[in-house]
């Protein structure tokens, strides 16, 4: 398992199934298994942010059937997504295109690649639905379900759960690599604020010939970092999506990795959430998706968001990791909902 490294630009891929094991298990001590399994985690994690995992024990009939639930929804007909839009930022529900910015300019890019790339003239060039527990209600989720899409609540519902699962897997191996009880983290995750967000990002007209996918407007999610704990990741063969690889000093050109659908695997990454809990130990890495070379070809994927209980104390003193005996963490103590409310506020457009 290489990691993605300033001379070495490869995602690396973990097998997680004894940590899958050890929490569908309950296993209050880590095995020999989980403990060499958490220690590739911890590597990938800290290295690269994002990585391939296996062993995840999701079905493929769970992950085709979300993303076929994906390409139902959006192939709908304008009027009738519009009927489900979401109320506010992050709601649950349809999204319409330019309706998120998410280019934050961290990347230093925008004069190299051109006007609008930092969202001043419209927002991201994608369409998405959400539905998830938003406000910790015991798993319910919270959707606007459309009518007559026979088999799509319970897709979503499905691949939703399996989620879970695999998140827990992943806080457990987390726990166990930072040396602390295997269960450390599920009381922050026992009933989590979580998105499931369907994605489709549209196909490049042919009138409009040979363009930049890079810029601006016509980037199909702008370069940023996500805002909870892990993220998990399904998506279709058209590929686009590209994670930022370390740089050797803050002057250095972005160099862009290709984060293509591996099969059988779910691509994992690290949000800002964790990054702050462990004071930095853990890397949020900056990634973009580009608008689909192939004319008349949408790119379509599933994001899973683990965004933890809503009054879980994101505080790195807590996991022991403060740097220094007595030290003060890099960030001060949050709630994960005061956390995700401050990135919410700043992303949207008015």
């Amino acid at each position: 398992e290489k990691a993605m490294g300033p001379d070495q630009h490869t995602i690396p891929c973990v097998d997680i199934a004894p940590l899958v094991r050890g929490t569908r298990l309950g296993a209050t001590v880590a095995s020999d298994a989980e403990r060499t399994t958490a220690a590739s985690l911890d590597l990938a994690a800290q290295s690269a942010g994002f990585f391939y995992v296996t062993g995840h024990g999701v079905g493929d009939d769970s992950i085709d059937g979300a993303l076929r639930a994906s390409k139902r929804l959006f192939a709908l007909p304008d009027a009738t997504k519009m009927s489900l839009r979401a109320r506010g930022g992050e709601g649950a529900g349809y999204e319409p295109s330019v309706a998120q910015k998410l280019d934050e300019g961290r990347l230093g890019e925008m004069l190299e690649l051109g006007e609008g790339v930092d969202g001043e003239s419209g927002g991201d060039q994608k369409e998405s639905y959400i539905a998830g527990n938003m406000t910790g209600n015991g798993g319910r989720l919270d959707a606007q379900w459309p009518v007559g899409l026979d088999g799509f609540e319970e897709a979503v519902t499905g691949y939703h759960a399996d989620c879970r699962v695999v998140s827990a897997a992943l806080m457990r191996g987390f726990a166990v690599a930072l040396g602390l009880p295997p269960d450390r983290f599920e009381k922050d995750i026992d009933d989590p604020f979580t998105k499931l967000r369907l994605l489709r990002y549209p196909a490049k007209k042919k009138e409009e010939g040979a363009i930049d996918p890079y810029v601006g407007d016509r980037a199909g999610c702008g370069a940023h970092t996500d805002w909870g704990a892990l993220t998990l990741l399904i998506q279709d063969d058209v590929g686009g999506l590209e994670v930022c690889a370390p740089q050797r000093h803050e002057a250095a050109a972005p160099i862009w990795i290709p984060a293509d659908a591996v099969p059988g695997a779910i691509l994992a990454n690290v949000g800002d959430m964790l990054l702050r809990w462990t004071d930095g130990r853990y890397r949020s890495t900056p990634h973009r998706v580009l608008a689909p070379k192939t004319p008349g070809t949408d790119r379509h994927s599933v994001a899973f968001f683990l965004n933890c209980n809503v009054d879980a104390a994101v505080d790195a003193r807590s996991l022991g990791l403060a740097a220094g005996d007595g030290a003060e963490p890099k960030w001060p103590p949050i709630t994960a909902m005061g956390y995700i409310e401050e990135r919410v506020a700043a992303t949207y457009s008015a």
